[in-house]
């Protein structure tokens, strides 16, 4: 998807390689360089519409990395913006801060 299209939702095709190299541990085909490659990348081309990409960044990225102060600012920046600010996407955008408001909910456990 990304040799076709990486524009495609927002980026989506990045933030779903980033998601796969967060979340596997390096034996495993992981890569924390690679998935915040990807997780930068969907930013850049969606302009930080697709609140989603903030979310999985936390939950798989910050967590992994043990990032704390990195996984509560994206799920706040999430929290602060308006789901409206893509309307195409309002959907996702609202999933997405419901699933910011639980991660947060649960953060002493996941930390």
């Amino acid at each position: 998807a990304v040799a076709l299209d990486e524009g495609f939702l927002y980026g989506m095709p990045h933030l779903l390689l980033g998601s796969f190299h967060a979340a596997r541990p390096p034996v495993l085909g992981g890569d924390p360089e690679v998935a915040h490659r990807h997780f930068a990348r969907t930013e850049e081309i969606g302009g930080g519409k697709l609140l989603l990409a903030r979310v999985f960044e936390a939950r798989y990225y910050a967590r992994a990395q043990l990032d704390e102060a990195l996984f509560e600012r994206l799920l706040r920046e999430v929290l602060d913006a308006s789901v409206d600010i893509a309307p195409d996407i309002r959907l996702l955008n609202a999933v997405a801060q419901r699933k910011a408001r639980d991660l947060l909910a649960i953060r002493e456990e996941l930390f």
